[in-house]
């Protein structure tokens, strides 16, 4: 019963940063920057590529790495499919308020955060909340995106990603 908890706690924690990282941009998500505590739920380190900033040359839109995705008994499981309802209704919650979100945003052009010295970044952001579907086509949208992130093309980059930093330092 406790691993069960934890691993909703994960699955939770999981869909809400994945769909938080995707809106925001965040970038050089890798198994260095995630933790997960001892309940279960995982939490990012390391902000310093946002907007759509990465270090690496083709970064998935969402970061969902294999491990994580084991955690959930693999694709196609129950818990999978647990975690991409969550993400769309996270996805849902925070495209209702886009808007807001946005716009406290453009309060901070003038912070002095280098990724925010424009209007274009926020422009992005803005269309990732998918404003112009109607919700049931921006959530297939969003699964489609899920998708694409846990594919094999991107672990093959993250494995090189691995081993160059590791041949590096």
């Amino acid at each position: 019963a406790e691993i069960e908890k934890r691993l909703e706690s994960f699955v939770n924690s999981c869909a809400g940063y994945c769909v938080v990282t995707y809106l925001l941009g965040i970038g050089d998500r890798h198994l260095e920057n995630i933790l997960v505590d001892r309940k279960g739920k995982l939490f990012h380190i390391d902000f310093g590529y946002i907007f759509g900033k990465d270090p690496k040359p083709f970064p998935p839109s969402m970061k969902i790495s294999p491990e994580m995705i084991k955690c959930m008994d693999d694709k196609g499981s129950k818990r999978f499919e647990e975690f991409k309802n969550k993400c769309i209704n996270a996805f849902w919650v925070l495209r209702e308020n886009a808007r807001l979100i946005v716009n406290m945003l453009y309060l901070m052009l003038d912070s002095g955060i280098p990724e925010l010295n424009n209007q274009e970044a926020l422009e992005k952001m803005h269309e990732k909340f998918l404003q112009q579907q109607i919700k049931q086509d921006a959530a297939n949208s969003l699964l489609t995106i899920i998708e694409e992130s846990t594919g094999s093309f991107y672990s093959l980059l993250d494995t090189a990603h691995n081993l160059a930093v590791k041949w590096k330092g």
